[in-house]
């Protein structure tokens, strides 16, 4: 979970469920992005925000702008928002979860798997993913 930094300041991080009552959940409605409240809620042990009287957007760089903006709390993939936390336009918020129903495949050429070049793109994404997920 994100926000900006001027709510991160104005409750303790470590409060989630106060930050929940105090501040409006931001929704991304997409099939993909459908399970993401549920599954960071139920890792943390917490109840899932109402969907009711909150904002909600199809498409993740909404969402990300509104959390920004100070608009309410963000659940979403951490590769979305690498950059702008490592600029603190968005504080992260508990630990991250990893959605099981999303997962990425690596498809190529059979004859280019062992291509220097292939091996090289596998290693970077590898990298790349793992250290989105730390």
């Amino acid at each position: 979970m994100v926000c900006s930094p001027s709510i991160a300041k104005s409750h303790p991080k470590e409060d989630v469920e106060g930050l929940l009552e105090r501040y409006p959940s931001i929704w991304v409605t997409n099939d993909r992005r459908k399970h993401d409240w549920d599954l960071w809620c139920e890792a943390h042990n917490i109840s899932s925000p109402s969907k009711h009287g909150t904002l909600k957007f199809n498409a993740s760089v909404q969402a990300i702008h509104a959390a920004i903006r100070s608009l309410g709390l963000l659940v979403t993939h951490r590769l979305f928002i690498k950059d702008e936390v490592e600029n603190q336009f968005l504080i992260e918020i508990g630990s991250p979860v990893v959605n099981p129903h999303q997962e990425y495949h690596f498809a190529c050429l059979p004859e280019r798997l062992k291509l220097e070049s292939t091996l090289a793109l596998r290693r970077w994404l590898k990298k790349e993913f793992q250290v989105a997920s730390d």
